[in-house]
């Protein structure tokens, strides 16, 4: 019997090819897709969940009193034993600085992450010494301890005890090999040792993490934090810090927090990953809903033969198994081609999304999501079955109603499909509408085309300004005394608390990011001065410029700024406003406009050994260019550290995440339009099949072949307005949300939707054209005479 099953489902597969593999296509896309951001998601959301007791830990973070509404995870060091010591809720402690350095293997570079700590690191974090000393853990001792991975990688399977290595043009002393964390960890290290970092309370340069006991109440932990927030912390040596409020993040969800630094190394924002999870859910309720409506059509076109099954002596549990045959069929077909395309597209998700894990555990998780997708699918699926088995017999005789009730649920279905569809594909529109919006518009600044380069330490940056120079691909550079705008940041963040036009000094106080310039540097930037002038070397050290939105946030107009008074916190100068500039939106776009001031280089000579050399090079020039200035440092300072990048490549760094985001959705939109096309394009084949003696009968009675086609497309196009009336407003609404993430904003208007209707319309109109075209001009007498 299950053999018989089997061939009848086959045939009717084979029968109704074109809407089998749009089928089954459309939902094994919609698994593959979502097994793959599902698992994503589950990544990020369990770094360092390898720990033991990992739920119980958090991270002690403070407020940021240089960024108003964000946290900063730095803190002083005494701060873990002061919590230990007041909290008895805390169970242990770890203060530890992870930090990046350059590590020399033979002529290259290596970046590699350094932890810094005591023995509550080791013993909290459950770190072992493998082999050697301990003498890594002394105060300002030359030797570290490596992991056994970089071991192996640096000596393959020599001892790497005694053996000097390279770090940050110091030389190490390897007195241990200690064992290595999992990757998946926002602290992930290489080599251990001390530093010379400072261990007082107005250091604020480490990391805290605590263990507290089981069945602390965190909230009411952190609250008696907060109630006695230690002084050392609100004050330092230069003054207020602005520093109040402490909070427990947990270590699991550190990872993906936006305040966490590590933000900025990311591929894909965990919100981006989720955005698209939820596409993946969308494609495979696109999918599936086509799928339904395409199998309760095939059933409906089959009422006489299962009618005729049960006069016959079929069993209602023989039909509905018959029919559980053919949908298990297409089921465990989409099930293996989805499995096919995570195969085809693992490799290249693995690289993307940065993940470092076993293909087995990705395959499992991806057919533990597969499969509870499949379970609830047939679930829903044996609803119309069991259904239409109760009226098989009565349904053969008295159509109408049964008719009545299929055309409301292929209206439903292709409205849902169609809402979908326009959703993505409108939102993919308006995401790549703001990208260009970022990347094109006037920026206050010209970032575009220039280069960056440092050479660490004692090197002639002079002499090396005048190699640049000589490139062919160079244009324009500026004498070493200078930082880039884009990539570097401001070299110095400075307090204020009062100003000009204040009766006294504020309690939050504001920031300024410091930049060192002149009038050569703003014009080589391409800034535009708005009111005063700019600086020269008549100028003061004490003489700034700032941009537009820093003047509105002090109170001042563009041109009254001009003279006024900044009285910095903690400082005995006064500053002075000589100049007013456009805002210059040389930081992320997804960050707020800092506020900026321009000073004096020529005032700040001593900060000039650690400036840049910055210059213009040629149009699609910066990769040879590069590779010339590389080759150049190699040849003539092969143990200096270079710091070499384009301007253009930092700030679509600042992109990344969107860029990658849009490229999901372009690839997600065009399934969804695959899928509604498609399943437009099926329910027609059903229906002109269904319809022939409708049609046959009009064509008698007078009606054109441009009537009836005219009747099919009024009917897909209502269908469309529908969905249009639904997808477009809440794709604004959302989208409208996201876009005042950034600090520019688009405007959205009314031609993308405009556009995506008329588009999706003709795709409509061409689809279904042909297949009408072609039941309108068959024989009517053929047609009745077979009916």
């Amino acid at each position: 019997m299950t053999t018989h099953y089997l061939k009848i489902a086959f045939r009717n597969l084979i029968k109704y090819k074109t809407q089998s593999a749009i089928s089954m296509l459309g939902l094994a896309v919609g698994f593959a897709c979502f097994a793959l951001s599902a698992y994503w998601i589950h990544y990020e959301m369990t770094y360092d969940a390898f720990h033991q007791d990992a739920g119980r830990m958090y991270a002690v973070r403070v407020n940021n009193s240089f960024e108003k509404g964000k946290l900063t995870h730095r803190i002083p060091y005494p701060l873990g034993q002061y919590l230990k010591s007041h909290y008895p809720e805390i169970e242990e402690y770890s203060v530890f600085n992870i930090r990046l350095c350059k590590l020399k293997d033979n002529d290259k570079w290596l970046e590699v992450n350094m932890a810094s700590s005591d023995s509550t690191f080791m013993q909290m974090m459950n770190i072992k010494v493998l082999d050697g000393n301990t003498n890594f853990m002394l105060r300002e001792s030359q030797e570290v301890a490596i992991t056994q991975e970089m071991a192996t990688q640096l000596f393959g399977k020599e001892n790497p005890l005694g053996k000097e290595i390279e770090l940050d043009r110091k030389k190490k002393k390897i007195c241990a090999v200690v064992s290595d964390w999992s990757k998946h960890s926002s602290f992930h290290y290489a080599f251990i040792g001390d530093t010379n970092y400072g261990r007082g309370w107005d250091f604020h340069l480490f990391n805290a993490i605590v263990k507290l006991k089981k069945n602390t109440d965190v909230k009411a932990l952190t609250h008696k934090m907060n109630q006695n927030f230690p002084d050392e912390m609100k004050k330092n040596i230069y003054g207020e810090t602005g520093i109040t409020t402490f909070f427990l993040t947990p270590l699991t969800s550190l990872h993906y927090d936006k305040d966490f630094p590590h933000q900025n190394d990311v591929i894909i924002k965990f919100n981006h990953i989720v955005y698209f999870s939820v596409v993946g859910i969308l494609i495979i309720i696109c999918a599936f809903v086509n799928f339904l409506t395409l199998f309760v059509n095939r059933i409906r076109s089959r009422q006489k033969e299962m009618a005729l099954r049960k006069v016959n002596g079929a069993p209602n549990c023989s039909i509905i198994a018959l029919l559980l045959t053919e949908y298990a069929m297409i089921l465990v077909s989409s099930i293996l081609i989805g499995m096919l395309l995570i195969e085809i597209l693992l490799p290249a998700f693995i690289n993307y999304a940065g993940i470092v894990l076993s293909r087995s555990a990705i395959y499992s998780e991806s057919l533990a999501y597969i499969a509870g997708i499949s379970i609830l699918a047939s679930i829903v699926s044996t609803v119309p079955i069991y259904l239409f088995q109760k009226r098989t017999l009565q349904s053969s005789l008295e159509t109408g109603k049964g008719r009545q009730n299929g055309n409301m649920f292929r209206t439903t279905s292709m409205i849902v499909q169609l809402t979908v569809c326009l959703s993505i594909i409108s939102s993919t529109v308006i995401i790549n509408k703001q990208l260009n919006f970022l990347k094109h518009t006037e920026l206050g600044m010209i970032h575009h085309n220039i280069g960056s380069i440092s050479i660490w330490m004692n090197v002639d940056m002079n002499t090396w300004s005048s190699k640049i120079a000589a490139l062919p691909m160079v244009t324009d550079i500026l004498p070493p005394k200078y930082y880039p705008l884009v990539g570097t940041g401001p070299m110095m963040v400075m307090g204020i608390n009062n100003w000009d036009g204040l009766d006294k000094p504020v309690k939050e106080k504001e920031t300024l990011d410091m930049i060192y310039a002149s009038g050569e540097f703003c014009q080589f930037y391409g800034m535009t001065l708005l009111s005063g002038e700019w600086i020269s070397e008549k100028s003061l050290a004490t003489d700034m410029l700032i941009t537009e939105s820093t003047a509105h946030t002090l109170g001042w107009q563009t041109e009254e700024a001009i003279g006024k008074h900044i009285y910095p916190e903690g400082f005995d100068e006064t500053f002075t406003v000589i100049g007013v500039v456009k805002d210059c939106h040389y930081k992320s776009p997804t960050t707020k406009i800092p506020n900026t001031a321009f000073i004096n280089t020529e005032k700040q000579k001593h900060m000039w050994f650690r400036a840049s050399i910055l210059f213009k090079y040629k149009e699609g020039t910066w990769p040879e260019c590069k590779r010339l200035i590389e080759k150049m440092v190699q040849e003539e300072h092969p143990d200096k550290v270079l710091r070499l990048f384009s301007e253009d490549e930092v700030y679509d760094d600042y992109l990344r995440s969107e860029n990658a985001l849009h490229k999901l959705l372009e690839f997600a939109s065009m399934i969804c339009i695959i899928i509604s096309v498609f399943g437009i394009y099926s329910l027609v084949t059903l229906a002109c099949e269904q319809r022939r003696k409708e049609i046959a009968i009009r064509k008698v009675n007078g009606a054109t072949v441009k009537t009836i086609i005219r009747m099919f497309l009024k009917e897909y196009l209502l269908l469309l307005v529908a969905a249009s009336i639904i997808a477009f407003p809440i794709s604004y609404l959302i989208m409208k949300k996201w876009i005042e993430g950034y600090n520019r904003q688009v405007e959205m208007g009314y031609f993308p939707f405009i556009s995506i209707f008329a588009g999706i319309a003709l795709i409509i109109i061409f689809s279904i054209a042909r297949r009408v075209w072609k039941a309108a001009n068959e024989n009517p007498a053929e047609v009745i005479k077979n009916e």
